[in-house]
């Protein structure tokens, strides 16, 4: 497949949104192949495609908390395919999911799945910034997720 292919049909089924695609490679599963239908330049092309495990890029970064961290024992890392498949997260968001979220961030209304977006007004965009971002926190602390699509502003003293 090319950048610009419009995919039209898979297995024979008419393709009208990239959620009914992406039902159609789940229900393929893991190892096997599916048939897709594209329209380039106006012409309708097949090809066949490997349904493969998502791919660990950018690579996760994973970084857990410590006990000199506001937030100790939260394990936050990159958005990537594979972590949009395990943690079930629609499909477009990037940035920082938390992964485990501590003892402490059930208290404060912090989730696993949860995508940080700023801490105090900092935006976040790699697992470093988390830390970077709670080191140099104040008594108050607000932390911006998104969550289900909608952002959620968590508040709360330390």
């Amino acid at each position: 497949m090319n950048v610009g292919d419009v995919i039209v049909a898979t297995n024979g089924r008419e393709v009208n949104s990239p959620s009914e695609l992406l039902y159609y490679m789940t229900v393929a599963g893991i190892g096997s192949h599916i048939e897709v239908t594209a329209v380039r330049d106006s012409v309708l092309v097949d090809y066949r495609v490997a349904m493969v495990d998502p791919p660990e890029l950018p690579p996760r970064n994973e970084i857990t908390l410590d006990e000199a961290d506001v937030l100790v024992g939260m394990t936050v890392a990159n958005v990537n395919p594979a972590v949009l498949a395990e943690y079930r997260l629609p499909i477009l968001p990037s940035g920082v999911v938390v992964l485990e979220t501590g003892p402490i961030g059930p208290r404060i209304g912090v989730q696993r799945g949860d995508i940080m977006r700023e801490i105090d007004g900092v935006k976040i965009v790699a697992p470093s910034d988390v830390k970077t971002a709670l080191s140099s926190a104040q008594r108050a602390i607000s932390i911006v997720v998104e969550r289900g699509g909608q952002l959620v502003l968590l508040s709360f003293r330390i």
